[in-house]
């Protein structure tokens, strides 16, 4: 025999699912809405699950690679668990000259988190602020 299921697993699976069919449905399963779906998942779960992923190229009849392919391509979407708020902190060569990395010092000190926190807190980001617009 297989591997058998718990009984309470079926109905938090039933109720993670039945949101995403919600926003299927809501886009008429429409594959040239693939964006706007993802979107509206991600809004609800605040990143893109995998198994989620799989269910909307089902449902959309599209290949799971091209569902995966467009998650990942755009910075928009993320298919990691984020918190509720974001904090952006430019990397770029500019921004790090003038301090940026003291600057996340100061946040995870100051929120009390590890390194191993950060990448599910800050976003680390190039602004490409141009050179001159700096004050000195």
């Amino acid at each position: 025999m297989g591997a058998s299921l718990n009984i309470v697993e079926i109905p938090e699976a039933a109720r993670k699912f039945s949101r995403v069919c919600e926003i299927v449905d809501r886009n008429e399963r429409d594959p040239s809405r693939l964006i706007p779906i993802l979107q509206q998942i991600q809004e609800e779960y605040r990143y893109l699950p995998e198994e989620v992923l799989a269910l909307v190229a089902t449902s959309l009849d599209l290949p799971p690679s091209r569902v995966y392919g467009v998650a990942t391509f755009y910075s928009h979407f993320t298919l990691e668990p984020k918190g509720k708020h974001t904090i952006r902190l430019c990397d770029g060569t500019a921004c790090h000259v003038r301090g940026s990395h003291g600057l996340l010092e100061v946040f995870l000190e100051r929120l009390g988190l590890s390194t191993e926190k950060m990448s599910t807190l800050f976003a680390r980001k190039q602004c490409h602020i141009q050179r001159d617009s700096f004050s000195t």
